[in-house]
């Protein structure tokens, strides 16, 4: 089977090298391999050191499977060289995801193998969850050597640390035993909570038998102590929440009767199901950063697990700013209310209704940052119709605003969204893509909002515009344009999150941008009517009538475009039906494509006209370039339909 030789190459050279041959393996070759997978496969060269082949083979096939190993690996032996050549892998790459789930006698971990489907389905599960377990619902009466009553299952664990007479001299505290890795404290922690929650009994043995432990005070207090520092060090869901004592986990220390009166408990942890997805550590994945072997973090590693590949253009880390939340419920509510309704009257040509409106919200919703929101609402006004000069005026006004603000952290973030939009006004498309990115950094340290769901948007708007600045350059306007559908995944995730937390947005605009938006993307057009010399595939094509289809159904469900919609809805299709003339080898037909993305565009102008300024330009510039093309059609070559043939015969 031959591999490609071209890719990346990794020179690994085990000179000095003084690590036992399987943890050379794994920690070296491995990672490595990894890497690869998830770039653009290539080559590890081994030298100065003999490994044993197949403990390389056997350790990538436990890591990839038996099938990817066959189809992307091949390792060569020759001249004391060992050569791993690698194929970029057909799906992202974990090498240990440092995520557990129970059985009925113990806690397994999840296996690189395993479905990356059925892992996503634990992470993300939402649904109703039969049986949760319940705080304080655990075992309260004990008796010293007596039968508890309890067995182990999928949310019970028993575990009896008492030490023997033999070993007291050289024992830890009892929390320090607790917390050990060989009692797997944070394992049971993470399995319990990524199924239905659970409780782990300390002074109980496996058979059942209350055996207690002996704890002073001080010993009950450092217990508390350490498994919240525990609890603390291990990954809770995507955002890395903090979790909180007495809600997502709690300690009891329950007396057991004693005959010699002892202070003998058992002490119990309680573990509450938590959906997201809980780690003891990082996911482990690499990927190939100048030719070097690079450690993917967190934030990384989850958005390729879930998009199903790396690209190293679009992750966004965290910011170093600590987690920031709204002032109070009712600003961050108001925040939404306004936003929208501001946003309704926009995308309506209603400019009358949106300048009452916030006459109305500056005048007596001052502490609620009413005048953060108008001014944020007149940039996006002032540069949807042309007016840079203005855009920029208003965003000096808003950043003067800020520090006044309970929730000025937050405002930031809305800050970079508008910035992105002034820069963009002027064609500025680099910097408008610097801000986008910046205010998505800032904004993974907020709670998912609107700001959130904006700026995923308009980084994919940026990287849109950024991908035509890089047409001379195949790849990269491929990555580029990977980047901004990744960006629009990215925004209907969000998008969702809030329709989980019952955070009221217009979801149904929402959706129908999405769509309109990805249809740009998938046929390398942009909303100013700019088309890509390169040309997109047919698949893409076929997923752009399938976008464009999703519209037109929302619309026959009652589900009805707001005008600004409506156009861009026209615009778009006429775009699609452009790029298909493209394609069309029948000159009737291709004709018959131009006139209809004509006829969308016609309609565009008539809404457009009067109300939403770039918008018309758009639509007229369409319509001129539309215009040449049928004029270059209307030829006698264009006009004639290509021959009809049957069995190779014309008629």
């Amino acid at each position: 089977m031959a591999l490609p030789g071209s890719g990346h190459l990794i020179h690994i050279s085990g000179k000095d090298n003084k690590k036992k041959p399987n943890v050379y393996i794994n920690s070296i070759i491995l990672p490595a391999v990894c890497a690869l997978l998830n770039s653009d496969g290539g080559t590890i060269e081994i030298t100065e050191i003999e490994l044993d082949v197949r403990s390389i083979e056997q350790v990538i096939k436990n890591m990839i499977g038996g099938i990817a190993f066959f189809t992307s690996i091949k390792i060569k032996l020759a001249d004391h060289k060992i050569s791993v050549n690698v194929k970029k892998g057909a799906q992202f790459t974990t090498v240990n995801y440092n995520l557990f789930l129970p059985t009925e006698k113990q806690i397994i971990s999840i296996e690189t193998t395993d479905s990356m489907k059925e892992i996503r389905r634990v992470l993300l599960h939402r649904g109703i969850v039969e049986d949760p377990v319940i705080q304080g619902s655990h075992l309260h009466n004990f008796v010293l050597n007596k039968a508890s009553g309890l067995a182990e299952s999928e949310v019970v664990q028993l575990k009896s640390l008492e030490t023997k007479p033999s070993n007291k001299a050289k024992t830890n505290t009892f929390a320090k035993r607790m917390l050990s890795d060989k009692n797997k404290f944070c394992n049971y922690i993470s399995g319990f909570a990524n199924h239905r929650g659970g409780h782990i009994y300390y002074g109980i043995d496996d058979e059942g038998v209350v055996t207690g432990e002996k704890l002073m005070e001080k010993d009950k207090q450092e217990v508390i102590v350490e498994v919240g520092k525990a609890m603390e060090k291990l990954i809770w869901t995507e955002s890395r929440i903090s979790p909180k004592q007495g809600v997502d986990w709690e300690i009891y220390f329950e007396n057991v009767k004693d005959p010699e009166g002892e202070e003998i408990y058992v002490v119990v942890v309680f573990v509450a199901l938590y959906r997201g997805g809980v780690f003891t550590g990082e996911p482990e994945s690499y990927y190939i950063k100048k030719e070097k072997v690079e450690k993917m973090d967190y934030n990384s590693w989850w958005k390729s697990f879930m998009s199903g590949e790396f690209s190293r253009y679009y992750f966004i880390k965290p910011c170093n700013m600590d987690s920031v939340t709204w002032s109070s419920e009712v600003n961050k509510t108001f925040f939404i209310k306004l936003s929208e309704k501001l946003v309704d009257h926009r995308d309506a040509g209603d400019s009358d209704s949106f300048d009452k409106l916030c006459e109305l919200a500056v005048t007596n919703f001052k502490e609620s940052n009413a005048e953060l929101v108008v001014k944020a609402g007149r940039v996006t006004i002032a540069y949807k119709s042309g007016n840079a000069e203005l855009a920029k005026t208003l965003l000096q006004e808003f950043e003067d605003l800020l520090s006044s603000s309970k929730d000025q952290s937050i405002f930031e973030v809305r800050l970079r969204l508008s910035q992105c939009l002034v820069a963009r006004s002027v064609e500025n498309y680099k910097e408008s893509y610097e801000k986008s990115k910046e205010g998505l950094q800032m904004g993974q340290n907020i709670p998912p909002g609107l700001c959130l769901l904006w700026l995923y948007l308009e980084c994919a708007m940026n990287a849109a515009c950024l991908a035509f600045q890089n047409q001379s350059e195949v790849k990269r306007f491929s990555e580029m344009k990977k980047e901004a559908l990744v960006y629009l995944e990215e925004a209907a995730r969000v998008a969702n999150t809030l329709i989980d937390d019952e955070i009221p947005y217009r979801i149904t605009d929402f959706q129908h941008k999405l769509c309109i938006y990805k249809v740009w993307v998938l046929i390398n057009y942009s909303i100013t009517g700019e088309a890509a010399e390169i040309a997109p595939s047919r698949e893409d094509l076929t997923a752009a009538s399938v976008e464009l289809s999703t519209v037109f159904k929302n619309q026959l469900n009652g589900n009805s475009l707001t005008k600004f919609r409506e156009i861009e809805y026209y615009l778009a299709k006429s775009d699609y039906l452009t790029r298909l003339s493209e394609i069309m080898e029948d000159k009737m037909e291709k004709k018959k494509r131009l006139q209809d993305a004509i006829h969308e565009v016609l309609k565009a102008i008539e809404k457009a006209e009067k109300k939403f300024k770039k918008l018309f330009e758009y639509a007229i510039r369409r319509n001129k370039t539309l215009e040449e093309r049928i004029k270059l059609c209307m030829d006698t070559k264009c006009n004639q339909s290509s021959p009809r043939t049957f069995e190779g015969l014309k008629y």
